[in-house]
C-alpha cells in the first residue's frame, strides 16, 4: 500500500463498512426491536449510569439478550448510536504501548463508541475492534471494554470481548484483575478449582503480554483523543462531500454512512 496512492483509502473505508454492516444486520435479524425498545426505556435505564457510558451491557442484557453474546449486540448499537466512526491510526504514527489506563484521555474521545481499524504487513484491511467504556452498575465498576474482530470473523456473534477493569495501579494490575474476576466466575459456574493467578504461576507470563498487546491498542485509542493529533476525514483526501471535523461531538447517529477517519 503506497501512502501517496490514495486509493486505498475508499478501499479501506468500504470494506470495513461492509464487515460492520453485516454485524448490524446480523444483530437486527436475531434481536429486530431492540434498538426501538432501548430507546424506548433510556430514561430507566440512564439512571445512576455516567454520561461517557453510551450503553450499559446491564441493559441489553435485561432486554433478553444471551448474557454471552451481549456485549457483541452492546458494540455494534454503541457504534451505531454514536454515528458509525471508523478510526485508522498509520503503523507509524502508533506511539509506544501504555502501562497505565488513559481513562481520562479515553473520556475525552470526539464519540463514546468507534471501531479501530488495523491492517495487516501488506497494508491490507484485516482486523479491528470495537471499543467503548462502560459502567457496571452492579459492580459500581468503570471498565474499558474491547470487542475484537479478529481476521477471519465471519459474523458478530464470533468476536470476542476483551474487557479491561479499571482498577488502582498498572494496566497489568488491570489485566491480572479482569482475569482474576473472570476465572471466578467460571469457577462458580462449572465448579471446577479456580486455576492460580499471580506471580511465578503459569499464567504470570500470559498476563504480561496481554499487558502488553492491550497496552498498544490503549495508546492507539489515547493518540486518537489527543487535541494535538492530526487526525483528517477520509473524505478529505478523496475529495469527497461531508467533510467533518476530528472535534467532540460529532456527529452522534444522524448520518447512514459510515465515516473512516485518518491519523496517517
Amino acid at each position: 500500500m503506497s501512502d501517496l496512492d490514495y486509493t486505498w483509502i475508499p478501499r479501506m473505508r468500504d470494506t470495513f463498512a461492509a464487515r460492520l454492516r453485516r454485524y448490524e444486520a446480523q444483530v437486527d435479524q436475531r434481536h429486530p426491536t431492540l434498538i426501538r425498545t432501548l430507546a424506548q426505556t433510556e430514561q430507566q435505564w440512564r439512571q445512576g449510569i455516567p454520561s461517557w457510558c453510551p450503553l450499559p451491557i446491564g441493559a441489553v442484557i435485561n432486554e433478553g439478550v444471551d448474557p454471552g453474546y451481549a456485549s457483541a449486540v452492546t458494540a455494534v448499537h454503541a457504534w451505531r448510536a454514536a454515528g458509525r466512526h471508523i478510526a485508522y491510526v498509520h503503523p507509524s504514527r502508533l506511539p509506544p504501548p501504555v502501562t497505565q489506563i488513559p481513562l481520562d484521555a479515553l473520556k475525552q474521545l470526539p464519540v463514546h463508541c468507534l471501531y479501530l481499524a488495523t491492517t495487516d504487513a501488506d497494508g491490507v484491511p484485516a482486523s479491528g475492534l470495537f471499543a467503548w467504556l462502560e459502567y457496571d452498575q452492579r459492580e459500581d465498576r468503570t471498565e474499558v471494554r474491547l470487542q475484537l474482530d479478529l481476521p477471519g470473523t465471519r459474523t458478530v456473534w464470533d468476536t470476542q470481548p476483551d474487557p479491561v477493569h479499571v482498577v488502582r495501579g498498572n494496566l497489568r494490575d488491570a489485566v491480572s484483575a479482569t482475569v482474576t474476576t473472570a476465572a471466578s466466575r467460571m469457577t462458580a459456574t462449572l465448579g471446577q478449582p479456580m486455576p492460580l493467578v499471580g506471580k511465578g504461576t503459569p499464567a504470570d507470563e500470559l498476563l504480561d503480554r496481554k499487558a502488553d498487546h492491550t497496552g498498544h491498542l490503549l495508546a492507539a485509542l489515547a493518540f486518537l483523543a489527543n487535541p494535538a493529533a492530526e487526525v483528517i476525514d477520509a473524505r478529505t483526501a478523496t475529495a469527497e462531500p461531508g467533510v467533518q471535523q476530528w472535534s467532540a461531538p460529532l456527529d452522534a447517529g444522524t448520518r447512514d454512512t459510515v465515516t473512516l477517519w485518518l491519523a496517517a
